[in-house]
């Protein structure tokens, strides 16, 4: 029986036979795949497990954790990529234009709304992580939208560094 089929780059895998391994990434429609996937797992009767290592673990944690993974199962986690892999494997990453992952990553963490408690205790450790940004008098953008922290920044001749998707994949 056929549980599920993933079309990937011209070849055709079933489900059944591998381990799909989903390699979110941030800020790059990781959550909006993940729900697409569980609403599909009940419904072809394929398996989902979520990692339970931190977010892109070692490498050995990775190659230990997925070893433990059966075929039928989608595994989901902020990863790496394990380049020797069984050929069993196969590996899903969905990648965002950089500027506008950029603008959402900055959104998410310097301009967080209080008023979703899913992110409270988030907030506690982005607001440790960021409190440079508002120390910061000169390029400090803390509550500050997007274009104006560029604008300012451009104004201040403050550098930008534009977070890389390439730390997922290696």
């Amino acid at each position: 029986m056929l549980l599920a089929t993933v079309v990937i780059i011209g070849q055709t895998v079933s489900v059944e036979d591998t381990v799909l391994v989903y390699n979110r990434v941030a800020k790059a429609g990781s959550t909006f795949l993940t729900e697409l996937l569980s609403g599909l797992s009940k419904r072809n009767h394929f398996h989902m497990r979520y990692s339970t290592s931190g977010v892109r673990p070692s490498g050995e944690e990775l190659q230990s954790e997925l070893r433990s993974v059966s075929n039928g199962t989608v595994w989901i986690r902020h990863a790496g990529f394990w380049d020797a892999a069984p050929a069993h494997f196969t590996w899903v990453n969905l990648v965002r234009d950089p500027l506008d992952r950029f603008r959402s990553l900055y959104e998410m963490y310097a301009t967080i709304g209080l008023s979703r408690p899913s992110r409270r205790q988030s907030i506690k450790v982005m607001q440790r992580n960021y409190a440079a940004l508002a120390k910061d008098a000169a390029c400090g953008c803390w509550n500050t939208s997007f274009a104006a922290c560029i604008s300012a920044s451009v104004e201040r001749n403050c550098s930008l560094c534009i977070p890389s998707q390439m730390a997922y994949f290696c």
